[in-house]
């Protein structure tokens, strides 16, 4: 393999193993279950021989496995990561364990990271957004500034910090794809993840950095981590003592544990980048061919337009954006409800009473759901034993009761498995403005 793949191979071993790594800890999914145990020691592994791809393999099929298993409920992110590890698998599968696999996975990866950014961004593009009270844009940049008081609280920093990574995001796909401008869109996007991390959010970031670095035009001046090769006998109880320290700590000693290292590997990279930067002298890169592993990307734009299609509205890289599509009504600036093909999202209920909790937690909250995600979760309540399962809502204008949702013909119970985990909606407000939500 010539020197530049390995490098560039090997470096993103190592930031991968550690963002899975990260994730493991942070959420205690660690040993949680014999396949999150089986994901934990497969990152350890990796972090040992990070230019290995088979063992890259190995904790991408892990990966991909576990957050199946645990859909639906998972953040955006993850199912972000499991597209992305979907992505290798393909690579792998269509040209084997060799330097033209991580290359066709790299050239995927770059893309998915790009339409993550320009869907994140064109969500934002919305009325609710941008307030002040409410909107998404100065709520995190207000649990930013609880971090580092000295920033400014005005009204015109409000309206600067919601405007400000609408741009960035809406940027970064074309400067990050663009090989003139790639190497600074890298600092920036640095940049943007360090703060996002200081905000409450280090996970995202964690792994974007990973796949920032496939974007760095000469992997070779990021070579301390590849340099620095974990022994076995070393990486896997550093790991261990992180998992430990994750599981066992008091939850706020663990949160600035995280935001300690965090904050390291933050400078860490972007003085890598800044380097990188420097040193760039422009070369052009391989020409990429499209492969097998592109079809991930569909995935990911799939899943970042299913909101306007009238798909699912969760795990759409929506994720505080205040976008609201629900209800035949739109708030964002460009897309009307209008063009949703299929109808899921305009069927809302109004909870009224259940002994399901993920119901009764709608009951009196002001929040209406789409009749399908309703069903999706008596669904899954049948799946897991539940007895008669009651609920009393509003459909239509007419209220309805059930006693025995099981059986009731109307609600034509259960789902299948694939299509509650798959096809999942938010709950929205029945008024006033979107609230700022996952």
């Amino acid at each position: 393999m010539p020197e530049r793949w390995a490098d560039r191979q090997a470096i993103f071993g190592i930031f991968w193993a550690l963002a899975l790594l990260h994730d493991q800890v942070a959420y205690r999914f660690a040993f949680a279950s014999v396949l999150d145990g089986a994901l934990t020691l497969s990152a350890a592994v990796l972090l040992a021989r990070p230019g290995n791809l088979a063992v890259m393999a190995a904790t991408a099929v892990l990966h991909v496995s576990a957050t199946a298993a645990r859909l639906p409920d998972v953040y955006n992110h993850a199912w972000f990561t499991s597209l992305v590890a979907l992505a290798l698998l393909l690579a792998c599968g269509g040209s084997g364990f060799g330097p033209r696999a991580f290359d066709a996975f790299a050239a995927a990866a770059r893309l998915c990271l790009a339409a993550l950014y320009f869907f994140s961004g064109w969500h934002k593009l919305n009325a609710d957004y941008f307030l002040h009270d409410t909107g998404c844009g100065a709520a995190k940049y207000l649990q930013l500034a609880k971090r580092l008081p000295f920033l400014p609280q005005s009204e015109a920093f409000l309206s600067a910090a919601a405007v400000t990574p609408v741009a960035l995001e809406l940027a970064l796909p074309v400067v990050l794809l663009v090989r003139r401008t790639r190497p600074w869109a890298v600092i920036a996007a640095c940049a943007f993840h360090f703060a996002l991390g200081l905000a409450g959010y280090p996970r995202f970031s964690t792994v974007s950095y990973a796949l920032l670095l496939l974007f760095v035009p000469n992997p070779r001046v990021v070579r301390i981590p590849v340099r620095f090769r974990f022994p076995m006998l070393t990486a896997i109880p550093a790991a261990g003592a992180a998992v430990a320290a994750g599981v066992l700590l008091p939850r706020t000693a663990a949160l600035r544990i995280e935001m300690a290292l965090f904050c390291a590997y933050s400078v860490v990279l972007l003085g890598a980048a800044l380097v990188a930067a420097r040193r760039d002298r422009g070369e052009p890169e391989p020409a990429e061919t499209w492969t097998a592993a592109h079809l991930a990307l569909l995935l990911v734009v799939l899943s970042g337009l299913s909101p306007y299609l009238g798909l699912r509205t969760l795990n759409t890289f929506s994720m505080y954006s205040n976008l609201r599509v629900e209800g035949g009504t739109s708030n964002h600036f460009a897309v009307p409800a209008g063009w949703q093909i299929v109808g899921w999202q305009r069927d809302m209920v109004e909870i009224e009473s259940s002994n399901v909790p993920g119901l009764q937690a709608l009951a009196g909250s002001g929040l209406a759901a789409p009749y399908e995600q309703m069903r999706a979760v008596l669904s899954r309540e049948m799946r897991a034993g539940r007895g008669p399962m009651e609920v009393v809502y509003r459909r239509g204008g007419e209220r309805i009761e059930t006693r025995d949702a099981a059986r009731d013909p109307r609600l034509a119970l259960p789902q299948p498995v694939w299509l509650w985990k798959l096809r999942v909606f938010r709950p929205v407000e029945t008024s006033g403005a979107r609230a700022c939500t996952v």
